[in-house]
């Protein structure tokens, strides 16, 4: 009986541990992030990112990461979907994105999103941000309501799907939109680490 119990507290504290985790993840308000102003190489300018009471997507991005190139078409599609709904925003974290480097990824990729440059990563720290790519959902209160992995096609570096069955960030779009709380707030993204120079 008492290693019964024993067995029942220890899951209960890993429950609860990974449950606190997994809600520390999710802190970064929409207000926070639009008081910084982030570096547009399309306008050539600082500017803020809306604050218009949409939902919010913001993924980070990396000219350099495999990962980032084989997902574009995948967040392109979702923007195409969601544009009516959603503002979606591309940000590279770090000083070693030239204007140049970013405006022809986007090219390249045929991105329609609004990209931005992050050079001292403030948003990308007041996102903790840690992969790229990696997604942050915003509901329309500024609220962080998903970050994490975009879909599970990509299992861990080096292993890949055929193709994801599970849609992580479009499931907590829909599940939003709905007025559904979103089932899955915390995915940990797989992906390139940031170049924090």
């Amino acid at each position: 009986m008492q290693l019964r119990l024993r067995y029942a507290l220890i899951y209960c504290m890993l429950f609860l541990s990974s449950y606190v985790y997994s809600q520390s993840r999710i802190q970064p308000i929409w207000s926070s992030l639009t008081s910084e102003k982030i570096w547009s190489p399309f306008e050539q300018k600082y500017k803020p990112l809306k604050d218009d009471g949409r939902l919010q997507v913001i993924i980070l991005l990396s000219t350099e990461c495999p990962m980032c190139i084989s997902y574009s078409r995948t967040i392109e599609a979702l923007n195409q979907q969601y544009a009516s709904q959603i503002n979606f925003y591309g940000v590279f974290p770090g000083r070693t994105y030239s204007d140049k480097q970013v405006n022809e990824f986007v090219s390249s990729y045929k991105l329609t999103i609004p990209v931005f440059i992050d050079p001292k990563m403030k948003l990308t720290k007041l996102l903790r941000a840690e992969v790229t790519p990696e997604a942050f959902l915003f509901d329309s209160s500024g609220t962080c309501i998903y970050r994490g992995a975009i879909d599970n096609w990509l299992v861990e570096i080096g292993k890949k799907k055929i193709k994801a069955d599970e849609h992580f960030l479009q499931n907590a779009i829909e599940q939003t939109l709905r007025g559904e709380q979103v089932a899955i707030n915390f995915i940990k993204a797989q992906g390139c680490l940031l170049n924090e120079y």
